[in-house]
């Protein structure tokens, strides 16, 4: 029963690499993601990205992605909890056939919690845009990674927008091509 099993995942694993080794009209990945806010919180999160040959050719990546502290630095401690919704775009520069310097803009929402009534006049909700830039590697099997830095140009300063949202931030992805 268990050789069935992994015989299936083997075909399965098998016909993926060779589908994603196949040029593509559309690109499709899912994947998590790390991100690092300079000098403060983790915010682990999912993330999915879409491209197409209509889409100037796969040079324009759509992308939106979810990311949490509460699976983060705020996991297991009194850290603040705080979501960021995400959605944007990227204009992919080719360097060689696997590798990519994406330039992007981002928009969404940043939500934090402060789980205390006493600070209930704060500000706890903003919007985001942000810019964004990296590497991103396609690997020749199914896997994408990519590294950014980005920059939050609506930061936090505690009177109209939260004080937790620092405008450097670093992220990780981690992306299964489907």
């Amino acid at each position: 029963m268990i050789k069935k099993y992994i015989f299936f995942i083997l075909i399965v694993l098998t016909y993926s690499t060779l589908f994603a080794q196949n040029k593509k009209e559309h690109n499709f990945s899912v994947g998590a993601i790390i991100e690092k806010t300079h000098y403060l919180y983790f915010e682990n999160g999912i993330g999915a990205n879409y491209s197409s040959e209509n889409l100037f050719h796969n040079k324009l990546q759509l992308k939106t992605s979810y990311l949490t502290s509460r699976i983060g630095s705020a996991l297991n401690s009194n850290a603040l909890k705080h979501d960021y919704l995400i959605v944007g775009a990227d204009w992919k520069f080719r360097i060689t056939d696997n590798l990519d310097l994406p330039l992007g803009l981002n928009t969404g929402l940043y939500s934090v919690d402060y789980e205390n009534e006493v600070f209930r006049n704060l500000p706890n909700k903003s919007v985001l845009f942000s810019i964004e830039t990296g590497l991103k590697y396609d690997f020749n099997f199914p896997i994408t990674v990519s590294l950014n830095i980005g920059y939050h140009l609506i930061s936090g300063d505690g009177v109209s927008v939260p004080g937790s949202l620092f405008p450097l931030y670093y992220k990780l992805g981690l992306f299964y091509r489907l």
